[in-house]
């Protein structure tokens, strides 16, 4: 059985969707620690698809979503 699971990760494409966990982050606010909600993501796939260290994303929050876009080198 183990062998049909490596498989199936070995011919997965790359692309494949992820799900993440929400996380809360505490987040201190002059008189008072507010928990807020925290997306973190990291793996070789980020590099993979053009997301390198040092570039900057832009975010653009939509109903239920958000799209990452990188921003142009020039800018």
């Amino acid at each position: 059985m183990s062998e049909t699971k490596e498989v199936k990760k070995a011919v997965r494409p790359r692309s494949y969707e992820r799900s993440i966990k929400i996380q809360s982050r505490n987040r201190e606010s002059f008189d008072e620690t507010v928990g807020v909600p925290e997306i973190r993501l990291c793996g070789i796939w980020l590099q993979e698809h053009g997301f390198c260290k040092g570039r900057r994303v832009i975010v653009t929050p939509m109903k239920e979503q958000l799209i990452l876009t990188l921003q142009c080198e020039a800018e």
